[in-house]
C-alpha cells in the first residue's frame, strides 16, 4: 500500500522523532496552537506523531498526556483545521487516530466519542384543577417584521434550529472567559456566525412562516427586564379572578392561572420600566401542560400600537418563548396583557413571567462554577444559554447544541418534531490561502445512523448557497461541494435532519471580506433559507414560493388637505439569486417613527391614507407579500401634513442607501482578542434617518414630504413644488455616490430655479469636492453646493456655531452609539459668497459648514450628517435655523414671491374668507399695495389671486 507525506506527497513517514523538520512544527504551531488560523484554545496541544497519505485518506497520530484531554469540542476543532486540508491536497477522507502515554496503540479518534444520550424530557405535572384536552398545535405565530404578527408562508408548519456554532466559553486553566475562536482580520467566528443568524437568517425563516429556535440568545440588546407574577403592583397587576397555584414557576416562585374563556374577563399586565428606548425581544416563561389552552394570547402594547401574538401554553414550558421583537420607548408606557379569552373553553392560562431584551451573561459555568461572564448573552456560547433555557445536563458547548434543540423539540408536537430540521453556520480556517464554501452531513462512523434526511438537507442548502454566492457575488468563488464528517454537533442529532455549514474561511482576506460585507450575509442567510425551502418541497411535494424582495422607490405625498399618498416600485424578481415576485404589499404607518402598528394590505404599487390631522407627521414602511411570506421592510419615509391646505413646504430626500464592511463597528473586545469588526447593523445603517429630519422639522412646524433619493431623479419628479430641500447623504461616497450626475441634475435644475437646499453628510466634499476623486464635480461642488473641499477628517466629533452667523450659540456632538461612526467629516470651506457657519472643536479646526443665501438660489452644507447629531435639541435647532435662514416663511402653507415692485392696487387678492400678511405690504378693500421687490406674502389654503398687468413671481420654492 503506497502511503506518502502530506508534505510533499512523496516522501514516507514523519515521526514524533524527526519534530525538529520545519514543516512539521510549522504544521504544530499552525493547526494545532491555532495562532494564525484563529482556531485556538486547545489547553492540551496533541502532539502530531504521524502524518501519513494512504491512496486519498488523510491520517493523522495524535498523542495526549491524559484521556480526559481528549474531548468532544476538540475532535469537533481538529476536524475543522484539518478538513480543508483534503481539498487543498486533493484528497477524500480524513482519519484522526489517537492514543495517550499510557497506551500501547492507536485508536480510531471516533472511539472515545460514543453517542452522547441527550437530557429526556418528561412533561411536568401541575395541580391546576383542568381537564387534559392536549391538542397536536405547532407554536402560535411569532415576528417577521419587527413589531408585526408572522404571516403564512412556504415554510409555515416547519421547525428550523439554527446554531451559530462558538461563543464565550468558560476556560478553567485561567479562570476566564474565552471565545472559542481567535480574531483573524480583525474577525471573530463566535461573533460573525450569530450576527448573521439574528440580523438576516432567523428573520428570512420567521417571515416564510417557520417556527425558528436558536442554542444561542437571538437579542442583541444588552438590556433586560424581567417582570413576575410575584413582583406585584405596579409592573404586575391583573383583572378577574386568577388563583395562585401549588406548583412552582419562574426561578421556583409562584404563577397565577384562570379559566380561559369566550369573551375576556380576566388580564394580567406586565408593565416593564425600560431605562433606554430600543428594540426588545419580548419572550414568556409558563410551566407547561395538557390542561392549558392551545391559543394563549399575549397582547404587545410597543411604541407603534398592539400586536395580539398568540402560543401553545400545552408545549415548550419552563423555557423562555419569545412573542416577537417591538419597539418600546423609555419609561414604563409599554406592557403585555395576557388575556383569558380562547377557543378552548375551560383550560388554564398560566400567568407567570415576562422577559423583555436579550441581557448580559448572568449564568455561572455548571462545570467550573466562577463568576458569569458579564458579556452579552447573545455572545455566549450554545452552552450557557441552554443552561438559561433549564436544559438539565452539564455538556460540553459542541454536544449540547444538538442536545438542547433535541430536548426542546421533544417538548413540542408530534407534528412538529416530523417537520424539524438542524442547521449550524460556522467559518473555516486553515493556512490563510484555503477558501471557498463547503457542507457537511454526519458521516455514521460514530455510534449514531445517520438522522434520515440530513443528506438531502445538505445537498439542498449547499446547492442554493453555492450557487447563489456564484451568480450573485464572485464567479470565481471557489465551490468546495458538498462532504461528511463525524462533527459532534451532527452525529448527536438523533430526531431531525442537520448540516452544518462553513461559509467561508475567515483566514483568507478575500473571503474574510466577503464575511465582513452585510450584502454578502444577506445573500447566503437568503440562500440558505431557500435551500431550506426546496428541502421541504421535495419531501412534502409543497410550492416552492420564495419570499420577494423589499419594494424600493418610496415617496409619501401630501396630496389633498388631510391626505397623504405613498407610492413605491415593485421589488425585483424573476429568479435568480432573488426571490419571487410580489403578489401584494403591506403598507405600515407610524406616528412614532420607530413603532409600526400593524400592517395594512394593498394589491397594488400605491396607498391614500385619509382622514388625517393637520401639523402631524406620519412615517411609513412597505413590504411585499406573496405565497412565501413577506418581505423584508422597505426604508422609512415621513410626510407631515400642513396646519391648512395641502401644499408642504419642504422635501426630505433619503439618500443615504450605504450598507457595507467600511461601516463596521470596530470594537475592543478583550486582551486577548484585540479590536474587531461588528456587524451590528443598526449602528451602520438603521435606514430610518428620515426620522432624525422629519423631527427636526416637525419641532419648526413646517409641513413636508419623504421620498427616496431614486424617485427625484426620474425626469416627471418636480423638485421646484418645494421651497426647500433637505437632502441626506450620510455616509454615501465614492464606491455608492454621494450624489451622481443624475442627483447633480435635478439639484442644478432646482437650484437654478430659485430653490433652497440643506445638504449634510460625511463624504459629498471627499467624492465630488476632490479633484482626484473618480466622481470629480468640482464645479457643481463649487457653484451650487458653494463649497470648496478642504480635506479629509474634521478629526473631531465636536462643533460649534461661527460667532456671528446663523448657527452661533449652537455647539454639539455627533456620532452616538445608536447612530453610525462618522470617522472622516468633510473638512469645507465656503466659495462664491458663502459663508462659514460650522466649525469643528478641536481636530483640525476647520470648517463644517456652509451657508448662501442669494438673489439665485440658497443652500446650506454641512460636512458631517444631521441624523448624528447626538443631542436632540441641537439638532432640531440646527434643523430651524437652517429653514428660517433658507425659508424665512416656511411654515406658511403657500408663498407668493414677488420680484418687482408693483403699484398700489395692481395685485388683487380675493380672501375668500382667508387672510394674508407681509410686513411689506397693505391689504384694503382686497387690494395688496406692494411695497417693494422681494417681498414675500404668507397666503393661506384657499386663496385666489387676480394679476392686474405683468406679473413676475415664483410660487413656492421655484418655478414661474
Amino acid at each position: 500500500m503506497k502511503k506518502i507525506t502530506l508534505l510533499s506527497l512523496l516522501s514516507l513517514v514523519i515521526i514524533c522523532s524527526s519534530f525538529a523538520q520545519e514543516y512539521i512544527q510549522q504544521m504544530v504551531d499552525r493547526i494545532l496552537n491555532q495562532h494564525n488560523c484563529g482556531h485556538y484554545h486547545f489547553h492540551e496541544t496533541p502532539a502530531l506523531c504521524q502524518v501519513l497519505v494512504n491512496e486519498k485518506t488523510l491520517e493523522l497520530y495524535l498523542e495526549f498526556d491524559h484521556q480526559e484531554d481528549i474531548a468532544s469540542d476538540l475532535y469537533d476543532h481538529l476536524l475543522e483545521s484539518f478538513l480543508p486540508a483534503l481539498d487543498e491536497f486533493r484528497l477524500k477522507q480524513l482519519n484522526f487516530f489517537v492514543k495517550t502515554k499510557d497506551e500501547s496503540k492507536y485508536n480510531d479518534l471516533a472511539h472515545y466519542f460514543p453517542h452522547s444520550k441527550r437530557a429526556a424530557y418528561y412533561p411536568p405535572q401541575n395541580k391546576d384543577p383542568f381537564p387534559d384536552l392536549y391538542s397536536d398545535l405547532t407554536k402560535g405565530p411569532g415576528n417577521p417584521h419587527q413589531g408585526q404578527v408572522q404571516p403564512t408562508g412556504s415554510l409555515a408548519g416547519k421547525t428550523v434550529w439554527l446554531s451559530p456554532g462558538h461563543g464565550w466559553k468558560a476556560d478553567n486553566s485561567n479562570n476566564n472567559w474565552l471565545t472559542q475562536r481567535g480574531n483573524t482580520n480583525d474577525y471573530v467566528e463566535d461573533f460573525g456566525t450569530v450576527g448573521g443568524i439574528d440580523y438576516y437568517l432567523q428573520r428570512y425563516l420567521y417571515n416564510a412562516g417557520a417556527n425558528v429556535w436558536v442554542v444561542r440568545e437571538r437579542d442583541v440588546n444588552t438590556n433586560e427586564v424581567v417582570v413576575n407574577n410575584d413582583d406585584g403592583a405596579p409592573t404586575y397587576t391583573e383583572t378577574g379572578a386568577w388563583t395562585t397555584s401549588g406548583s412552582t414557576g419562574y426561578n421556583g416562585s409562584t404563577y397565577r392561572f384562570v379559566n380561559s374563556a369566550a369573551t375576556e374577563d380576566a388580564t394580567a399586565i406586565y408593565t416593564p420600566t425600560f431605562t433606554e428606548e430600543g428594540w426588545y425581544w419580548v419572550s414568556v416563561y409558563y410551566r407547561e401542560g395538557a390542561n392549558r389552552s392551545a391559543d394563549t394570547r399575549y397582547k404587545i402594547n410597543h411604541a407603534g400600537g398592539q400586536t395580539i401574538v398568540s402560543i401553545n401554553q400545552e408545549i415548550h414550558g419552563q423555557t423562555w418563548v419569545y412573542l416577537g421583537e417591538y419597539y418600546f420607548d423609555a419609561g414604563s408606557s409599554g406592557s403585555v396583557v395576557l388575556s383569558n379569552e380562547s377557543n378552548e373553553i375551560g383550560q388554564a392560562i398560566i400567568a407567570d413571567a415576562v422577559r423583555f431584551g436579550g441581557g448580559m451573561g448572568s449564568t455561572t459555568d455548571c462545570t467550573f462554577g466562577g463568576s458569569p461572564s458579564g458579556r452579552p448573552r447573545f455572545e455566549e456560547a450554545a452552552r450557557q444559554y441552554a443552561q438559561f433555557q433549564n436544559y438539565p445536563t452539564c455538556e460540553n458547548d459542541v454536544v449540547i447544541r444538538p442536545h438542547y434543540a433535541e430536548w426542546e423539540l421533544a417538548k413540542g408536537t408530534t407534528t412538529e418534531q416530523a417537520n424539524a430540521v438542524y442547521l449550524s453556520w460556522h467559518t473555516n480556517a486553515f493556512d490563510g490561502t484555503a477558501d471557498g464554501t463547503v457542507t457537511f452531513a454526519y458521516d455514521g462512523t460514530g455510534s449514531n445512523p445517520v438522522t434520515t434526511g440530513s443528506y438531502d438537507f445538505r445537498d439542498f442548502v449547499h446547492a442554493e448557497l453555492a450557487s447563489d454566492i456564484l451568480n450573485g457575488w464572485d464567479a470565481n468563488w471557489n465551490d468546495r461541494g458538498t462532504n461528511q464528517a463525524n462533527f459532534g454537533e451532527l452525529r448527536e442529532l438523533t430526531t431531525m435532519p442537520g448540516c452544518l455549514v462553513e461559509v467561508a474561511f475567515h483566514d483568507n482576506p478575500d473571503d474574510v471580506t466577503a464575511l465582513k460585507t452585510p450584502a454578502f450575509r444577506n445573500l447566503a442567510t437568503r440562500a440558505m433559507y431557500q435551500g431550506i425551502v426546496k428541502f421541504f418541497n421535495d419531501r412534502d411535494g409543497s410550492p416552492i414560493d420564495l419570499l420577494p424582495e423589499p419594494p424600493t422607490h418610496l415617496y409619501a405625498k401630501n396630496s389633498n388637505t388631510g391626505e397623504v399618498t405613498v407610492t413605491w416600485n415593485a421589488p425585483t424578481s424573476g429568479g435568480g439569486v432573488v426571490g419571487d415576485a410580489a403578489t401584494g404589499y403591506k403598507v405600515y404607518l407610524s406616528t412614532h417613527g420607530k413603532g409600526f402598528a400593524d400592517g395594512i394590505a394593498v394589491t397594488g404599487t400605491s396607498a391614500t391614507f385619509t382622514g388625517l390631522q393637520p401639523s402631524t407627521t406620519y412615517y411609513f414602511q412597505v413590504t411585499a407579500t406573496n405565497a412565501g411570506g413577506e418581505s423584508f421592510p422597505s426604508a422609512t419615509v415621513a410626510a407631515r401634513t400642513p396646519a391648512q391646505g395641502s401644499t408642504p413646504a419642504y422635501l426630505i430626500v433619503d439618500g443615504f442607501d450605504r450598507l457595507d464592511r467600511f461601516g463596521a463597528v470596530s470594537q475592543f473586545e478583550s486582551t486577548a482578542l484585540g479590536t474587531v469588526d461588528r456587524m451590528f447593523l443598526e449602528r451602520m445603517n438603521r435606514y430610518d434617518y428620515m426620522v432624525e429630519h422629519a423631527r427636526g422639522l416637525e419641532y419648526c412646524d413646517v409641513a413636508f414630504d419623504g421620498t427616496a433619493n431614486e424617485v427625484v431623479v426620474d425626469p416627471t419628479f418636480n423638485l421646484c413644488l418645494y421651497q426647500g430641500v433637505d437632502w441626506i447623504t450620510g455616509e454615501e461616497s465614492t464606491a455608492d455616490f454621494s450624489l451622481d450626475t443624475d442627483e447633480q441634475a435635478a439639484l442644478i435644475h432646482y437650484l437654478d430655479d430659485g430653490g433652497n437646499l440643506i445638504i449634510s453628510g460625511a463624504e459629498i466634499g471627499w467624492d465630488i469636492g476632490r479633484s482626484s476623486s473618480a466622481n470629480a464635480s468640482q464645479s457643481f461642488y463649487n457653484n451650487y453646493l458653494k463649497s470648496t473641499y478642504v480635506g479629509d477628517d474634521g478629526q473631531s466629533y465636536d462643533f460649534t456655531g461661527s460667532s456671528g452667523d446663523i448657527f452661533d450659540g449652537l455647539s454639539g456632538t455627533f456620532d452616538d452609539s445608536n447612530n453610525y461612526d462618522v470617522e472622516f467629516p468633510d473638512r469645507i470651506s465656503p466659495f462664491g459668497g458663502a459663508t462659514t457657519v460650522l466649525e469643528y472643536v478641536g481636530g483640525t479646526g476647520d470648517g463644517a459648514g456652509i451657508a448662501y443665501k442669494g438673489s439665485d438660489f440658497g443652500v446650506i452644507n454641512v460636512g458631517f450628517p444631521l441624523e448624528t447629531i447626538v443631542d436632540a435639541a441641537t439638532r432640531n435647532a440646527i434643523i430651524c435655523e437652517a429653514v428660517t435662514y433658507l425659508t424665512p416663511n416656511a411654515s406658511c402653507p403657500f408663498n407668493l414671491n414677488l420680484a418687482t415692485s408693483y403699484p398700489n392696487g395692481q395685485v388683487q387678492y380675493i380672501t375668500a374668507g382667508n387672510t394674508i400678511s407681509s410686513s411689506n405690504t397693505i391689504v384694503e378693500n382686497g387690494a395688496i399695495v406692494v411695497m417693494d421687490a422681494g417681498t414675500t406674502l404668507c397666503l393661506d389654503a384657499g386663496f385666489e389671486v387676480e394679476l392686474g398687468g405683468e406679473f413676475e413671481g415664483k410660487i413656492g420654492g421655484c418655478g414661474n
